[in-house]
């Protein structure tokens, strides 16, 4: 079955990784008038998300009846039907649905806004909410302790590897295919410039209620404070000609 795009509606992916700013960016998204974004809907490891709709809404019983993982494609033109505004998104990461992720990332007709951040601060960023279980804060004060990770660095050049590949997959199809895309940087998702960008794409004219962007950044502190082996990490990356990421912390 093929992706159908109703006539007036345009579909957009976040294309990004675990910690690198995702919800504040749906939060972004979703304070701007006619646009929805959807979040995680083809994550395989929670059963429990579900799209952005009133549990009200009638029509949900007929998406929740289509198997988001086992027929993606059925699910997701469900979703965009029933979804009222005329921009319909959702966040894409590389753990997803992969017989999903391929089509999407070839097809011309889908936005795709690229969200990039240093893999080392989100894997460290991805450690310590692992290690609270808190993925989101929205109010202050509520950030829950957390103690230094110990980075095995056998695992972080795994998980750099692998969202290399993807982030390369997905940057390479856009170029060579010509399609639309906006890649943006997690350090400067907060800035005027980025809100410029997104409404260069989706339309100047239309309204912002910022009251609805809450997410706060969860671990504000210097890098070096979040990794309890931080010389070790910082001479493997010197080794690796990639402690520039180390460099490029300091300043955040």
């Amino acid at each position: 079955m093929n992706l159908e795009i109703p006539e007036g509606k345009q579909l957009f992916v976040i294309v990004a990784m675990m910690r690198s700013g995702s919800n504040l960016l749906q939060q972004k998204l979703n304070a701007i008038d006619g646009i929805l974004c959807h979040g995680e809907i083809f994550n395989s490891s929670q059963s429990g998300l579900e799209p952005r709709f009133e549990r009200t809404e009638p029509l949900l019983n007929t998406l929740k009846a289509i198997d988001r993982m086992e027929t993606p494609i059925p699910y997701l033109n469900r979703l965009i039907e029933l979804s009222k505004a005329d921009h319909v998104g959702f966040r894409l990461f590389e753990s997803h649905n992969n017989e999903l992720i391929k089509p999407l990332i070839a097809d011309s007709r889908i936005f795709k806004i690229i969200l990039v951040r240093d893999f080392l601060t989100s894997y460290v960023s991805l450690q310590i909410a692992v290690q609270t279980d808190q993925w989101i804060t929205n109010k202050p004060g509520t950030r829950k302790a957390w103690k230094p990770i110990q980075v095995n660095m056998d695992a972080f050049k795994n998980y750099a590897l692998r969202h290399s590949l993807f982030y390369y997959e997905v940057l390479s199809n856009c170029m060579v295919a010509g399609q639309k895309c906006l890649t943006l940087e997690y350090s400067s998702l907060n800035s005027v410039e980025t809100e410029q960008k997104l409404l260069d794409h989706f339309g100047r004219h239309r309204a912002i209620n910022r009251s609805k962007i809450t997410a706060l950044r969860q671990n504000p502190e210097p890098l070096e404070s979040k990794i309890e082996n931080f010389e070790e990490v910082q001479t493997r990356l010197r080794k690796l000609r990639l402690d520039r990421w180390l460099l490029d912390n300091a300043e955040k």
